[in-house]
């Protein structure tokens, strides 16, 4: 069987040639008994893919009747494969739990297919028992655009599900993308997860060709750009979906299958590009003999067939009555051809019902429709082609008329216009006598249309000729060069045509045909030839480099790697044949070095004795010294720790607030003769606000050394009483921050051991700074408290902050602050709870001493102080402290 190459065809080799290979290679794969369960439907997926691929070929490669065979089963092919990618989608990374709905899309899938297959053989029965051939209906192809974007909702789906593993605590909810369940989809977590965001990122283009396609069913895609969007799209989709899924597997992919993949895809995508570039050139240097101006005589012969002569030229000026024929985008029957009653003998049949096409073409006994043309040139239907061309009457002035006489009919096509070439006009006329005889003639044709490679057959002038209706019957070739020199040409009972769609693919034969082998022998060569050559130069001499690496290892020093090539492999095997023998020289000459060593230290040995003695005896009383110097070193750097503290916050804080106190005082004195009332009280309310500040920073350095030397018996805490009087204390704060605290019932708090008065100052700071910093966005801070009631069987490591001491291991109970703010990022959580830290010096003030107190007051307690928080703006901070757990029976 011939094929007739076209640029689309060589693009779908392209394809046949990369979605094999994969195939193939995850076949290999699947030899391993540790592959993933998804291997074996992604391994069936990409085989339906490669045949697919081969049948978009064979499809595009095969003669206009002989296609019809692939092009039934593609998409049978298509939705098996459909099936293996939607429960491949459900399986990737693992399995989803509604495994109900995985049934359920397999049962649809199945159905589906099992209509495109049943489909295709009525399809096959009618073609080849009627020679009718029909075309899939519109809707079928929505289901498959359905299907092809349900893959990629499902992938999405599991790339949200592997961005959430279990974990314990919950997950603060912010922002626009978290609360539409989509803040994983944009950042997914884990191998996993980004594997499946790519795929269904990578299979939203399958989704846009299945829109292409049902476009293209309508006219509103060219062919030329719906077969060039389909190849590219589906080598571009099966590229980098393996990309992808190799990179995800645990097992690794060899480097040489990663640079074969990557090169025949480079060098395909080129060949497959050069077909595109190079066949509209060529194509337009076709250019048939065009048979304009001229009358054609078909007359009976003896042998069962015509015989045609060229004759003068004649063409009737009375039309007759119009047939109001039309051109409609569905080709719906009855609106293409109308019956003629006019008894004509044909192939040795009289036939009663002539019927005339718009499409240029005289049918006998029986009405054809457009697509039956493309099956054997018109199946079992007997045919005349003055022109057969995709023809418009319905545009503009173009009519199609008859006129009937008592022994003839004429049928004309007065300047009817192309359906793809509106401004190209067609006038040609066609006469048929009682007798048999018939005669043609094209009185006014347009200019040559020019031919496009990828064009279907009914875009230009496909046939001229005749055909008898009988599908084992091959047609003559009409050699109209003869028929035009004046030659007569007799033709058998098989008939006779002038195929010029058929003269256009042989001719760009001639360029395509080398260009086909080169892509058979790049693909044979990178997939054999290059992963030799590689391993040849690169990986062997990288080999023979590792086994000498691992001689040395070994402790075989007397190794030399020998340089296969002068490249950048041989210059580091060079420098390692140079780094091995000075170590083995080294080696060797080792025990003479040794030996001049040992007497050296011989020597020195004999000396190092007689003063051991005494050595040891002065090293105990060093370290006895040493020790308690260390002892005095600790408590003076605490000491003085503690005196900087305070002689920094007297320097910087109590300066501020004296300073206004003694400023307006003077002010007071000097002008309280001249100033108002209400300006009076204003500045003793000033001078008030910065006694209360001096009083708190005083109250707050008290408490701070005194902490140091006070001890308190520890009692059991009503703590919801002690956070009441925390946020009363802060009542003034909270309602001019418009601030919400959530707490639990007085009935929740568990029991803890402590000092109640320093228990509400360690509530006070945590509140105090939570409403400061717990708003995010402009909007008022939410705030929660609340305790682990179930205690911790011991002190977790703190995450900042101090170290609590728990000498009797008490089970503790923790109590935590949550707010909703900016958070805390890992480097400043470490400084939090030092003495002056301020994290933000644009809202912040005060002194920096509340979280170094909280520090040393819970810990005077027995228990630790903390916080957690993930650094993300809008997740917010929880800081804690624990406490010892009340006795059972407190």
């Amino acid at each position: 069987m011939t094929l007739y190459l076209t640029p689309a065809s060589l693009s779908y080799l392209t394809e046949l040639i990369l979605a094999a290979s994969i195939s193939g290679y995850f076949l290999w794969r699947l030899r391993h008994p540790r592959h993933p369960a998804h291997l074996w439907l992604l391994t069936g997926f990409m085989t339906c893919i490669a045949l697919l691929s081969l049948l978009f070929f064979l499809e595009s490669a095969l003669p206009s009747g002989v296609r019809l065979y692939a092009l039934y089963l593609e998409n049978t092919v298509l939705g098996v494969g459909l099936i293996l990618l939607l429960q491949f989608a459900y399986r990737f990374p693992t399995a989803l739990p509604r495994l109900w709905e995985a049934r359920l899309v397999l049962t649809l899938s199945v159905l589906y297919t099992l209509f495109e297959a049943g489909y295709a053989v009525y399809r096959y029965g009618l073609t080849l028992g009627q020679g009718h051939v029909l075309f899939r209906p519109e809707w079928a192809d929505y289901p498959l655009a359905l299907g092809l974007l349900w893959v990629p909702m499902v992938l999405a789906r599991q790339s949200v599900r592997a961005s959430q593993p279990d974990q314990a605590g919950v997950k603060p909810a912010s922002g626009l993308l978290h609360r539409l369940g989509l803040s994983d989809l944009w950042r997914p977590h884990g191998r996993g997860a980004s594997a499946a965001r790519a795929l269904a990122l990578i299979y939203l283009l399958p989704v846009i060709l299945s829109v292409i396609t049902i476009l293209k069913t309508f006219y509103f895609i060219p062919p030329t750009v719906y077969q060039l969007s389909l190849s590219l799209g589906i080598m571009a989709t099966l590229a980098a979906f393996t990309v992808v899924y190799l990179n995800y597997l645990p097992d690794t992919t060899s480097f040489i299958v990663k640079l074969a993949g990557v090169t025949l895809v480079m060098l395909l995508g080129v060949l497959g590009t050069v077909g595109w570039v190079l066949a509209p050139n060529y194509a337009s240097l076709y250019h048939p003999a065009w048979p304009d101006h001229q009358t054609f005589r078909f007359t009976p012969n003896a042998q069962g067939g015509y015989d045609l002569a060229a004759i003068p030229l004649h063409f009737e000026t009375d039309f007759g009555d119009p047939l109001n024929l039309v051109d409609t985008v569905r080709k719906v029957k009855d609106q293409t051809s109308t019956e003629l009653t006019f008894d004509f003998p044909f192939y040795g049949k009289t036939y009663s019902q002539i019927y005339a096409t718009n499409d240029g073409v005289i049918a006998l006994g029986r009405p054809i429709f457009y697509l039956d043309y493309q099956y054997q040139t018109g199946g079992q239907t007997p045919l005349i082609f003055p022109i057969l061309t995709d023809l418009n009457p319905g545009e503009g002035s173009g009519r199609v008329l008859a006129r009937q006489e008592a022994d003839r009919l004429i049928l004309t096509f007065d300047r009817v216009a192309s359906f793809y070439a509106p401004t190209a006009r067609f006038t040609f006329q066609i006469t048929l006598y009682h007798t048999g005889r018939f005669e043609i003639t094209y009185n006014d044709l347009p200019e040559p249309l020019p031919y496009h490679a990828n064009d279907e057959p009914m875009a230009n002038v496909w046939l001229i000729g005749i055909t008898p209706g009988d599908l084992s019957a091959t047609p003559q070739l009409l050699e109209l060069s003869r028929l035009l020199a004046g030659q007569t040409i007799t033709s058998g009972p098989q008939g006779i045509l002038l195929d010029y769609y058929l003269g256009l693919r042989r001719h760009l034969n001639d360029l395509l045909w080398p260009l086909f082998g080169l892509m058979i022998l790049v693909g044979v060569l990178t997939l054999t030839g290059f992963p030799w050559l590689f391993y040849r130069n690169l990986v062997k001499p990288l080999n023979r480099l590792l086994r000498g690496v691992q001689q040395l290892e070994a402790g075989d020093y007397a190794i030399n790697v020998p340089v296969q090539f002068p490249d950048e492999i041989g210059f580091l095997t060079r420098a390692f044949n140079g780094l091995a023998i000075q170590l083995n020289d080294l080696i060797r000459n080792l025990s003479a070095r040794v030996a001049d060593r040992t007497a050296e230290l011989a020597e020195a040995k004999a000396f190092a004795e007689e003063h051991l003695l005494i050595a040891e005896s002065a090293q105990a009383q060093a370290e006895t010294a040493n020790v308690q110097l260390a002892e005095h070193m600790r408590e003076l750097a605490a000491r003085n720790e503690e005196l900087d503290a305070f002689s920094h916050t007297v320097a910087h804080d109590i300066r501020s607030p004296v300073t206004q106190i003694v400023g307006y005082a003077q002010m007071l004195d000097e002008y309280q003769d001249q100033l108002a009332p209400e300006e009076r009280t204003r500045w003793l309310h000033i001078i008030m606000r910065a006694s209360d500040k001096l009083t708190r920073i005083i109250d707050e350095l008290l408490l701070l050394a005194g902490l140091r030397n006070v001890d308190v018996q520890p009692e059991p805490l009503n703590m919801a009483a002690i956070v009441a009087e925390a946020h009363s204390r802060l009542i003034d704060v909270i309602e001019q921050a418009s601030v919400e605290i959530t707490a639990p019932i007085e009935s929740a708090w568990p029991i803890a051991l402590g000092h109640p008065a320093w228990v509400e100052e360690v509530w006070v700071n945590y509140l105090s700074n939570a409403c400061k910093y717990g708003g995010f966005n402009g909007a008022p801070p939410q705030i929660i408290v609340g305790s682990d009631p179930q205690g911790f069987a011991s002190a977790p490591p703190p995450k900042s902050g101090g170290q609590g001491e728990n000498p009797e291991g008490l089970r503790l109970i923790r109590f935590w602050v949550r707010d909703a703010g900016q958070g805390i990022s890992p480097a400043d959580q470490a400084r939090l709870f030092t003495p002056f830290t301020r994290l933000d010096q644009v809202r912040a003030t005060g002194h920096g001493l509340g979280l170094s107190i909280v520090r040393r007051i819970v810990e005077k307690m027995g228990g630790e102080v903390g916080v957690d928080s993930d650094g993300v703006p809008g997740h917010g901070s929880v800081f804690y402290f624990t406490l010892p757990a009340a006795p059972p029976d407190t």
